[in-house]
């Protein structure tokens, strides 16, 4: 299963997502919301993540039903989780993108963005429930077809593995391999 294009998408999504509204530095003061959104976004863009999820953080204190902020935060706890492998990082980044959607619900981006977390986290079944709701708002989405498949994928019966196969003394001879010695 392809898995390229979950983060340079969501990435790009993400930043944009974030960046649309209000970019004009002009009408924001500073210290504004809109300008720690910038200050956040652009401390994440050089990979200053403890920078970019503080800023961040002060700007949900201004604006606590932000979507775009909560999802931005996730993209910063995102790449923290990625360097350092942190569990800790990781709910840190369902809990923002959690808020993201429930903020805004009818953000796909937002949606794939929990849904690539909960896939990577190992939870399937959550990940192919935020896949399915991208499909319901926009059954024409630009991943459709990979969306299709993780949701295919979480849905398959799961198999058990096979146990090893017991090997024969036909197969032990023509490999080889020694036997061992027979019990009077």
């Amino acid at each position: 299963m392809k898995t390229r294009w979950i983060y340079p998408s969501c990435l790009a999504l993400a930043l944009l997502a974030g960046c649309q509204k209000g970019s004009n530095r002009a009408a924001s003061s500073p210290g504004s919301g809109q300008d720690l959104k910038g200050q956040g976004t652009q401390a994440l863009l050089k990979g200053q993540y403890d920078q970019a999820e503080k800023v961040f953080q002060d700007a949900l204190k201004q604006d606590p039903s932000s979507a775009e902020l909560q999802n931005l935060l996730g993209m910063t706890y995102r790449f923290q989780h990625n360097l350092s492998k942190s569990l800790e990082w990781r709910e840190k980044e369902v809990q923002a993108f959690r808020k993201a959607v429930e903020l805004n619900p009818k953000s796909t981006t937002f949606r794939i963005n929990l849904g690539s977390t909960l896939w990577l986290a190992n939870d399937k079944k959550g990940a192919a429930e935020q896949f399915k709701q991208v499909l319901v708002l926009l059954p024409h989405h630009a991943q459709a077809e990979d969306l299709k498949q993780r949701i295919a994928e979480a849905e398959a019966p799961q198999t058990a593995p096979s146990p090893p196969a017991h090997k024969s003394a036909a197969t032990d001879k023509a490999s080889g391999a020694k036997q061992p010695a027979a019990s009077p």
